[in-house]
């Protein structure tokens, strides 16, 4: 199973899940997110990353200018949408596309057939919080699309091995799930998830 951490806003964050065995991880471009981080503060830190670990940008209705730029500057190898991107957007973009969905909302499934041939992957976003868990049934109806499905939030090291069970995800993405604080990642779950993602 892959693993994407997401929302990397420091060296040592994006050095640690490397490290430990992440295959991809990701920054976040939409201001309005509490994992923000400026374009430039993600160049400087792409430019000390080895190879062979896959960049993802994350973004929400922003302009084709602005995503342009900054998947060249942070030579980005995915874009993220989790807006209202358009499928005609998405083909736009210079590279490979994940499309995000919230995964509470059943009626977002039959809109995954726009973005058949058009995204390398579908994200689901369960809610965040601890109370509400993932609707299984949505998750695996979207499997009926053939896309990879990668699922994000509410995923933790006492469900991932159910998660993978039940769906059998391409791909699981912790973000805010394994920080100690708001932008800094707890280092000690970083390595409790990543263990157990690639031990399945």
């Amino acid at each position: 199973m892959k693993v994407i951490i997401s929302g990397i806003t420091n060296q040592e964050d994006a050095q640690n899940a490397i490290f430990l065995g992440a295959d991809a991880i990701s920054f976040i471009f939409d201001p309005q997110d509490k994992n923000f981080i400026p374009v430039h503060k993600a160049e400087e830190i792409t430019a000390f990353l080895p190879p062979f670990i896959t960049l993802i940008g994350i973004f929400q209705d922003q302009n084709k200018k602005e995503i342009e730029n900054i998947i060249q500057r942070c030579h980005l190898n995915i874009a993220e949408y989790r807006g209202q991107e358009t499928a005609v957007f998405c083909l736009e973009t210079s590279r490979k596309i994940i499309r995000s969905l919230p995964a509470s909302d059943a009626e977002n499934i039959p809109l995954i057939t726009k973005y058949q041939g058009v995204a390398a992957a579908l994200k689901l976003r369960a809610p965040a919080t601890a109370e509400n868990a993932f609707d299984w049934g949505v998750a695996i109806k979207a499997k009926d699309y053939y896309i990879p499905l990668i699922l994000s939030e509410n995923i933790n090291s006492t469900n991932l091995k159910k998660i993978s069970q039940i769906v059998k995800p391409y791909a699981v993405d912790f973000g805010t799930n394994i920080e100690k604080e708001v932008g800094k990642k707890d280092y000690n779950k970083m390595q409790e998830v990543l263990t157990i993602a690639k031990s399945i």
